[in-house]
């Protein structure tokens, strides 16, 4: 005897429909979201120039690294070609006592990704940042800066905000003698594992230069942080 179908569109043909293909459609979703969600992030997320990041165990205020990025901004170029400037500096803070674990290894493994396949080639490091690279690199992470500023130290590889122009602002002195800027060396596999990342590494180290040589390939009206409502509140 054939069994009557149910009429599309009613309540017992979804039942019916659900009681077979339930893990098919929530499957398929998924992926259509994952989709959306790609296609979405491709077409509105801001491009950047340069992405850059600050990590260190010294507190800084958390619009401290969106200073540093505004700043930063005057010396680069727009390297990607889309009529615009762009740099993005992340904040990596390590908590100041090591008992908190979870924080302090959320920290580290940010770190530890971003220096193996991480698009920064300009990090901002403390000492205590600095000194954990040195060890588990046995010192061969690290460019050798004497090139670029007579300021360099510690074999070339620190230089110190406060011998930069970016150590004059007002945002950035109270952290200027704390942090210094390090760039990664050329053969290490971040900076050169195909085209685009040994691009990225050139266009960083340009940028990096005209820093240390005061050159501001993009005036731009740098407001007081006092004066703009996203920056306020830096603590030394």
């Amino acid at each position: 005897m054939d069994i009557e179908k149910p009429k599309f569109g009613t309540q017992k043909w979804f039942e019916n429909y659900w009681y077979h293909y339930k893990w098919h459609t929530i499957v398929g979703l998924f992926l259509l979201v994952m989709v959306v969600t790609m296609v979405h992030d491709l077409v509105v997320k801001e491009k950047y120039d340069a992405e850059m990041m600050i990590t260190g165990r010294v507190y800084t205020d958390y619009t401290f690294a969106e200073r540093l990025a505004l700043l930063l901004e005057q010396y680069a170029e727009d390297y990607d070609g889309n009529g615009e400037i762009n740099v993005s500096v992340s904040s990596n803070l390590f908590p100041s006592d090591e008992v908190q674990a979870e924080m302090f290894m959320a920290a580290q493994t940010r770190l530890m990704a971003e220096l193996s396949d991480g698009l920064s080639m300009v990090l901002f490091l403390d000492d205590y940042t600095f000194d954990m690279i040195e060890r588990s690199s046995d010192g061969s992470f690290f460019a050798d800066l004497s090139a670029y500023s007579g300021k360099a130290f510690d074999g070339g590889k620190k230089i110190r905000l406060s011998d930069t122009p970016l150590g004059t602002d007002p945002g950035i002195a109270p952290y200027a003698e704390k942090y210094f800027l390090t760039l990664r060396r050329s053969d290490m596999r971040a900076a050169n594992r195909n085209e685009k990342a040994v691009a990225n590494y050139q266009n960083q180290l340009s940028l990096l230069e005209n820093l240390l040589a005061d050159h501001k390939t993009n005036p731009i009206e740098i407001p007081p942080p006092e004066e703009n409502p996203l920056l306020f509140g830096m603590e030394s």
